[in-house]
């Protein structure tokens, strides 16, 4: 069975989030190992650097 397009774009996006997520956890392991305070929201972070956002799913 076929992937559709929709769902093509959702894995891809979805990928793009935990590299992103993975990435930003390393950040903020290494801030935590410093003893920094510094507030860093790296959920959020990670969702905005991997460009995913709900209206970029187009259904075809």
């Amino acid at each position: 069975m076929e992937l559709r397009n929709y769902q093509k774009q959702t894995l891809e996006m979805l990928r793009g989030y935990l590299e992103a997520l993975s990435e930003a956890r390393r950040n903020r392991e290494q801030i935590k190992a410093l003893e920094l305070d510094i507030a860093f929201e790296w959920t959020r972070e990670a969702w905005k650097r991997s460009g995913a956002a709900p209206t970029t799913i187009t259904c075809a």
